[in-house]
Parts: C-alpha cells; sequence; structure tokens
C-alpha cells in the first residue's frame, strides 16, 4: 500500500500544481509519480511521466530540472536495458550541467555515468555503444 498511497499524495500534488500554474513544482511531480509507476511495474506510464517533466522543464528554461528529468530518463533507460538511450540521456544531461556551470549536478552526471558503465562493462554490446559514447564526448568537449 505504500507506493500506492505515495502515488495517490505524488497525485493530489500534481493536481493542485496544474491548477495554480506552478511549472516547476508540476514537473517534481510527475518526476516523483514516474518513480511510484516504475516500482508499481508501470513502466510505460512511468515513461511518459519523465517524459512530461523534462518537456515542462525545456518550457519553462529550467536547465536544473532538465537535468534531473534525463537522470530519470537515464536510469530508466538503463532498466529496461536500454543502454544507449542511456547513456545519451546522461549525455545531455552532462553537456548541460556543464553550460549551466553547476559542478554539483555535473559531478552527480559522472558519477551515473561512471556506475552505470561498470554495471554495463561486462555486455559486449555495450562496450561498443561506450566506445561510441567516449568519442563523441572527446570530439564535443576535447
Amino acid at each position: 500500500t505504500g507506493p500506492i498511497l505515495c502515488g495517490y499524495s505524488f497525485q493530489e500534488a500534481l493536481n493542485i500544481s496544474r491548477q495554480i500554474g506552478d511549472h516547476h513544482e508540476e514537473s517534481n511531480h510527475l518526476r516523483n509519480l514516474g518513480l511510484v509507476y516504475e516500482s508499481t511495474g508501470q513502466y510505460y506510464v512511468a515513461l511518459q511521466c519523465y517524459h512530461e517533466a523534462l518537456k515542462i522543464s525545456r518550457v519553462i528554461a529550467d536547465r536544473f530540472g532538465e537535468v534531473i528529468s534525463l537522470r530519470s530518463l537515464g536510469r530508466y533507460h538503463f532498466k529496461q536495458k536500454n543502454f544507449c538511450l542511456a547513456i545519451d540521456c546522461f549525455l545531455e544531461g552532462l553537456k548541460i550541467s556543464r553550460e549551466i556551470e553547476d559542478n554539483q549536478i555535473e559531478a552527480v552526471v559522472l558519477r551515473d555515468l561512471e556506475k552505470y558503465y561498470r554495471l554495463m562493462r561486462f555486455c559486449s554490446l555495450t562496450l561498443a555503444c561506450f566506445i561510441n559514447v567516449l568519442m563523441d564526448l572527446k570530439k564535443n568537449w576535447g
């Protein structure tokens, strides 16, 4: 019952945020709802929440919120074994964190990349994906 009650609370908070036009909080509540749906096996709904949160963050120019949403999407894709999509999300988040010069979130995203690379290093397909990522990093950031 924990995730169900938690989901209900986040849904209520989301509804209130929408009613008062607080898009920043709307995005936060969508990410939280995504976690609840993911934990209850409702993966498609979780993915929709994460994408909607990212879209809202972009519309309101909340760059930090974009990075957080991209991390949520990256974790989601990794759990679904969509490794290249996961890495793409983390790299996009890394790029934004550098653009906004937020060293703390940059360090968190780098830690995500390192963590997920360690978890996937034994998969030959993901190794090929990661080599492409490294090449892109070298090309884009020297």
